[in-house]
């Protein structure tokens, strides 16, 4: 049922390239659009009457709309290469993304189950497509990397389901759930890059076990109720520490050999920036489990956009130009956008923690979606300044 193409199709994946890019685009607009109106809500500010302010819509078009979407439009050059029966895996792949983005969206202002499981069917199913592609011969790579990147991959699907049994996006156990999915897919790469240069096959086996143990952790943690949950929470949080700070300690980023020329050290640092979140991440999700209130939006926020965020903008001077075919100009790069990134995140989670003890962190939050709007025109101009030619 799957099997190469007779012929190296590259060549005809510009339209679909482009019909992912802009469902990626769009989502992270409407994203950020409905954030911005939830957190209004939240806080009792103006903008609320503007767009419809349930908080469901914002988690559920970052994850499931910007995210994978984004990821998975990334292999689809390679996977032009993969046909499942009649159909190339790739347009099976982003058309039940879309579709179920579409339909399980509609579901939320339309108050409709049946939309809301067939929509989540449809993203288990594009999840699980994916799936196969990254532990299929195709792709190459060590067999334990490629575990990781599936496990990342599965719990995606997972979250689908798990949501709609749930009835909800915006809590703790799920906000955990769909942190699982980007911070391995994310480290799953750099590890491949750390083996390339040096780190032990014995460590990545560990880190995959690491990978496969927090997300039986958080998926329990998602549906256990009462107050025996506090067990996979905090155990699948330490998993995820030992996770991350393994795949911290061999990354090639934090070798000082690495650190050649302007494109390098601009990702060198972006890399950086991202881990610090990560951890601090890991620390307020450690408190909030634990008993400590308002912390999850800085938890969420630190590792989504901080992390995750910050590794998409380091990594997009190399990634954008190799899928749209362009000539690369590394000497043009600028660290502007992972700066003005940098500064929303710390608006963000530093007004959502000012907030606790004074009214003016509500404040610093709301104007943080406003500074990640300048970082996102940043990181556009950056991608045109490093693909425009030496010579112009």
């Amino acid at each position: 049922m799957i099997g190469r193409t007779e012929n190296d199709s590259s060549s005809g994946t510009g339209w679909i390239i482009r019909v992912g890019f802009i469902s990626a685009l769009l989502s992270l607009v409407l994203g950020i659009l409905f954030g911005f109106a939830a957190l209004s809500y939240r806080l009792d500010f103006p903008f609320t009457n503007i767009f419809y302010t349930d908080v469901q819509f914002h988690p559920f078009l970052m994850v499931f709309g910007f995210l994978a979407i984004l990821l998975i439009t990334e292999k689809i050059e390679s996977m032009e290469m993969v046909k499942f029966g009649p159909f190339r895996l790739s347009r099976l792949t982003i058309g039940s993304l879309d579709m179920g983005i579409t339909l399980y969206y509609l579901s939320i202002p339309l108050r409709s189950e049946f939309l809301m499981i067939v929509g989540a069917l449809l993203l288990a199913l594009s999840s699980l497509l994916f799936l196969h592609f990254i532990v299929s011969p195709v792709t190459h790579g060590n067999k334990y990397v490629k575990t990781l990147s599936g496990l990342s991959i599965f719990s995606l699907a997972s979250l689908a389901a798990v949501s709609t049994l749930n009835g909800i996006m915006y809590s703790v156990s799920m906000a955990l759930l769909a942190t699982v999915f980007p911070v391995l897919y994310v480290i799953a790469e750099r590890i491949e890059l750390g083996f390339m240069r040096g780190m032990s096959q014995r460590l990545i086996e560990i880190e995959t076990v690491l990978g496969a143990l927090l997300l039986a952790m958080f998926l329990d943690f998602s549906i256990q109720r009462g107050p025996l949950s506090v067990i996979p929470s905090n155990a699948g949080l330490f998993f995820l520490g030992a996770f991350s700070a393994i795949a911290a300690r061999y990354d090639p980023a934090f070798r000082r050999s690495t650190w050649k020329g302007p494109l390098q050290r601009f990702m060198n640092r972006g890399v950086a920036i991202a881990y610090v979140w990560l951890f601090t991440g890991i620390l307020l999700f450690s408190l909030s489990v634990n008993g400590y209130n308002g912390l999850l939006d800085a938890a969420t926020h630190s590792i989504m956009i901080g992390f995750v965020g910050t590794f998409i903008f380091a990594h997009s001077p190399i990634i954008f130009p190799l899928l749209f075919k362009k000539e690369m100009n590394q000497d043009r790069v600028t660290f502007a956008p992972i700066l003005i990134l940098t500064i929303s995140v710390i608006m963000r989670v530093g007004g959502d923690l000012l907030s606790i003890i004074s009214p003016y962190g509500g404040f610093v939050s709301y104007l943080s979606p406003v500074v990640l709007v300048v970082s996102a025109i940043a990181f556009f101009y950056n991608i045109k300044l490093v693909t425009t030619p030496k010579h112009v």
